[in-house]
C-alpha cells in the first residue's frame, strides 16, 4: 500500500502515562498503557515511511494549521519533573511541504513555524511508546485550529493526498484526550454530563460511525471540556468517512479525563503473504526490527505450514529463498515473516540484501501442502508437485519446489533435486511429493 495512509489511530497523552512522571499512578491506567504499546506495536508493524501526529498542545492558530520547519523535532517531560526521559526525531519536511501544498488545494492553510518549539506533550507522549517499540524514523508534527469541522476534514484529506503525491507509506496518530470534566475533585470542574460526551464519541469509533462524531452536539462537546475532538476529526478525513478495521482497544477516566486508545485503519490486518514478506525484509534491513504479524489472521495466514519465500531482483534473477517445509511456528503469517528475513539475509548462495537493493525486489510465498510419499519419478510432475528426496540415513536432503522455470520434465526435475542435496544419481532415497498455494510471481 505504498504512498497512502497505511494506519491512523487515536491516542491518549496525559504525561503520567509515561512511567519515568506517573510513577506508581500509572497502575490505575494499565489498561490505557497496554493499549498504547498494541496500537504503537500495529502501527510499526504496517511498516509506514513517516509518522504524522496531530497534537492539540502544538503552537496554535485559530485560523492556520502549524508544522514545525527546522531539521530536527525534540522534547522531553522536564516540565513533568523527568527531563532525563529526551526523545529526538527526524523532521520529515518533504511531507511537511506536500501537506502545505494539498492543503492549499483544499482551501486549507499550513504555516510553518521557523522557531525550534520543542516537542509538546500531546506528540511526546505517543512518541514515548512508539520509541520504545522501536521507531526512529521520522515524523511530522501539527497543530489544529479553531475553524470548523469542515476545514478539519479537508485537511485530513490533505494529509492522505500529500502522501499519495510524494509516495509516502504514512501512519497517522490523533492525540487527545476526552472529557476532562468527569469526577468531582478531579483537575478540572466537574460537568455531571461530560460522560455522554465520552460515550458517544467511543460508542461511535467502536461502531464505526464517523457521523456520530462529526455532528456530536457542540454544547456537549464545550461542557466537557475535550482536547482532542479536532485531531479526531482531522484523522477522520485523512481515513475517509466508512470505516471497516476500526477497534477501540481501551477506555478509562479514572482521574476525571477520558482516556481512548483506538485504531482507524490498520493496513497490516487485511495483508496478503507476499506483502507481508515484503514489509518484514525491509523492516528488518531498514530498522532492524522483526514485525509481528497482523493482529487479525484470516484464511490461509491463520494457518499451520510450511511456507517458501523467494526474492528476485526485477529482471528475474534469483535473490534468495528459504523456506520450512513442515511448520515450525505458529501460523504461515510467522513462517513467512521469519523465512522472509533469512531469505534476504541468510541464503548461502547470496550476500544479505542491502538497503538500496530493496526496491527492486519482488517477492513471492508458496505455502506447503503436507507432504505424501511417492514412489518415484512416476508420481512427479514438475508444473504440479515439489519433491523431496532424502538419503535413506538422513544426511542428505534435497527440496524443488514445482513450477520452476528451466525445468520442465521429471528427468530434469529428479536430476535437480538431487544435486540441490548433495546425492549421487542411483543412491537410495526416500521421495515425497507436495503441491503448493502460490502468492505473487517469481
Amino acid at each position: 500500500m505504498p504512498g497512502s495512509i497505511v494506519f491512523a489511530g487515536i491516542a491518549p497523552h496525559p504525561p503520567l502515562l509515561v512511567p519515568e512522571v506517573g510513577g506508581r499512578r500509572i497502575e490505575r491506567v494499565a489498561d490505557s498503557q497496554r493499549a498504547l504499546r498494541e496500537f504503537s506495536r500495529r502501527l510499526i508493524n504496517t511498516n509506514p515511511a513517516t509518522i504524522v501526529v496531530i497534537s492539540p498542545h502544538s503552537p496554535l492558530d485559530p485560523r492556520v494549521f502549524t508544522a514545525r520547519s527546522t531539521a530536527d523535532l525534540a522534547g522531553d517531560f522536564r516540565e513533568f519533573y523527568a527531563p532525563a526521559v529526551r526523545l529526538t526525531f527526524p523532521n520529515d519536511l518533504e511531507m511537511v511541504d506536500a501537506v502545505k501544498q494539498a492543503a492549499a488545494a483544499e482551501g486549507a492553510e499550513l504555516r510553518l513555524l521557523d522557531l525550534d518549539y520543542p516537542l509538546d506533550h500531546g506528540a511526546m507522549v505517543p512518541l514515548y511508546y512508539l520509541h520504545e517499540a522501536g521507531w526512529r524514523g521520522p515524523i511530522v508534527v501539527i497543530g489544529f485550529t479553531l475553524q470548523s469541522n469542515e476545514k478539519h476534514l479537508s485537511f485530513g484529506r490533505a494529509i492522505a493526498s500529500a502522501a499519495g503525491a510524494i509516495d509516502r507509506r504514512t501512519a497517522l496518530v490523533a492525540s487527545g484526550d476526552l472529557s476532562h470534566r468527569l469526577v468531582v475533585g478531579g483537575p478540572y470542574e466537574y460537568e455531571a454530563t461530560a460522560h455522554l460526551f465520552d460515550e458517544q464519541i467511543v460508542d461511535a469509533i467502536a461502531r464505526g460511525d464517523t457521523s456520530g462524531v462529526i455532528n456530536i452536539d457542540p454544547e456537549l462537546r464545550d461542557r466537557a471540556g475535550e482536547c482532542g475532538y479536532r485531531s479526531i476529526v482531522i484523522a477522520l478525513g485523512a481515513v475517509g468517512e466508512h470505516l471497516s478495521e476500526q477497534q477501540v482497544l481501551s477506555y478509562e477516566g479514572p482521574f476525571g479525563v477520558g482516556y481512548m486508545v483506538a485504531v482507524l485503519v490498520d493496513a497490516g490486518n487485511d495483508i496478503l503473504p507476499q506483502e507481508l514478506a515484503r514489509l518484514a525484509v525491509e523492516a528488518f534491513i531498514r530498522k532492524q526490527i522483526v514485525i509481528d504479524p497482523p493482529v487479525s489472521l484470516q484464511g490461509i495466514l491463520a494457518k499451520r505450514a510450511g511456507a517458501f519465500v523467494t526474492l528476485r531482483t526485477s529482471d528475474g534473477s534469483l535473490r534468495g529463498c528459504i523456506g520450512t517445509i513442515e511448520p515450525v511456528r505458529s501460523n504461515v503469517a510467522e513462517e513467512i515473516v521469519h523465512n522472509a528475513i533469512s531469505a534476504a539475509n541468510r541464503d548461502p548462495r547470496f550476500p544479505a540484501v542491502s538497503i538500496r537493493e530493496l526496491p527492486d525486489l519482488k517477492y513471492s510465498v508458496d505455502v506447503l501442502s503436507i507432504p505424501e510419499p511417492a514412489r518415484g519419478p512416476e508420481d512427479l510432475d514438475p508444473a504440479v508437485y515439489g519433491v523431496i528426496v532424502e538419503t535413506l540415513d538422513g544426511r542428505n536432503r534435497g527440496l524443488l519446489l514445482p513450477g520452476i522455470d528451466g525445468i520442465v520434465s521429471v528427468e530434469e526435475q529428479w536430476l535437480a533435486v538431487h544435486s540441490k542435496g548433495r546425492i549421487e544419481p542411483g543412491t537410495p532415497v526416500r521421495v515425497e511429493r507436495f503441491t503448493v498455494t502460490r502468492f505473487g510471481k517469481d
